[in-house]
């Protein structure tokens, strides 16, 4: 169907047409004017038609050469149009990501600035609470020098209180001596006493005199039981303090490592907070490292107080009702020291609760001893 249309068809068809006519012209010979007009007529009018047929393509040509270069003209304005677009695009983007870059960057330099800020204030927190911890351990010190002095002024008084009572008993002697030297005076005057009767009161005199100095020996003991308790509670006092700022540095330590697992789950969004409280858990721990290499060194000495005041109960003589009892205390409080030592030496897992337990326990342990051993002395060193 398409070749049937096609121009160079109606042209063969048009030549075929005006053949046909022109040999029926010829075989005719001869007709009349009428029909060599209509001959000729139909011959322009084929030859019309064939120059219209021939001119036919290249106007299609054109036309599609026309209609090619419209459609290319127009792509090529849109490629531009697209390209201009895409530029736009691309510079728009690019001006976005300088934008949100500054702003990266201001924000970072922001948080950075306060980073460091933050990082000062710590720092300057620490380096406050050193010189606090520093002036606590100045005052513990003033504390234990004061308490040295006053234990130094008590025993000075007591030793005074001991050289009047020597004294007295010296001045009764003597003058127990007196009256004896005057008595045997006497005798003599009234005459010689019998051999019987100076034995008698030889030994009555050396019976005296071993009482005496069982006396001292006792009251010295006694000074040596009263001076070591003395000295114990100035320890224990000490330890207690320590053991006070340690579970408070225990507490502090918790509650840091607490906000910081906060903080952590956190630690994309917040990696400010997480440093800072990394930050403050550090000095919360070295802070508590610091107070426990202070308590376990006092915990040592008191246990070295511990053993003279055991070792000096034990060379005086308590009242039978009292020496179970304080023979029980005694076992007790070494128990307790030596638990809490090893409590507050774990590396690992320590229980702040036993140690709180453990202070409460001695505590009592020591006012009992204080309770029990102090009238028995005053009772004894008054007879």
């Amino acid at each position: 169907m398409d070749i049937l249309r096609s121009p160079l068809f109606s042209l063969w068809n048009s030549i075929i047409r005006l053949f046909y006519s022109a040999k029926k012209v010829v075989k005719d010979g001869g007709k009349d004017d009428e029909r060599r007009a209509e001959v000729e007529d139909e011959k322009a009018k084929h030859q019309t038609d064939l120059e219209h047929d021939v001119n036919k393509p290249q106007r299609t040509v054109q036309t599609m050469k026309d209609e090619y270069e419209k459609r290319l003209n127009e792509i090529n304005r849109q490629s531009r149009m697209q390209a201009d677009s895409h530029k736009e695009q691309v510079a728009q983007m690019q001006q976005y990501a300088q934008r949100d870059a500054e702003k990266y960057q201001r924000a970072m330099q922001a948080m950075k600035e306060e980073y460091e800020r933050k990082l000062d204030e710590i720092n300057r927190q620490s380096r406050m609470q050193a010189d606090s911890h520093k002036e606590q351990v100045a005052q513990i010190q003033q504390d234990a020098q004061r308490d040295a002095e006053k234990h130094q002024r008590a025993m000075q008084a007591m030793k005074e209180g001991y050289e009047r009572k020597l004294d007295e008993i010296y001045r009764q002697g003597q003058m127990q001596a007196a009256s004896c030297n005057s008595q045997v005076a006497q005798m003599q005057q009234d005459g010689q006493p019998s051999e019987c009767q100076q034995v008698a009161n030889t030994h009555n005199e050396q019976k005296d005199l071993a009482e005496l100095r069982a006396k001292l020996d006792a009251m010295g003991g006694e000074h040596n039981m009263l001076q070591a308790l003395l000295s114990l509670h100035i320890i224990a006092n000490q330890c207690f303090e320590l053991i006070n700022k340690f579970q408070e540095s225990y507490d502090t330590m918790a509650e840091k490592k607490k906000a910081a697992k906060s903080v952590e789950a956190l630690v994309s969004s917040n990696l400010l907070g997480s440093h800072l409280a990394k930050a403050e858990l550090n000095d919360a721990e070295g802070a508590h490292r610091a107070m426990k290499d202070l308590l376990i060194p006092a915990l040592h000495k008191l246990m070295t107080a511990f053993t003279s005041f055991s070792a000096a109960t034990g060379s005086i003589q308590l009242r039978d009702a009292s020496v179970g009892q304080v023979t029980t205390v005694i076992i007790d409080f070494e128990i307790h020291i030596r638990d809490l030592t090893d409590e507050v030496s774990k590396t690992s897992n320590m229980q702040i609760k036993e140690v709180k337990q453990h202070e409460v326990e001695m505590r009592l342990l020591l006012k009992e001893l204080s309770d029990k051993l102090k009238p028995d002395a005053n009772d004894r060193l008054e007879a």
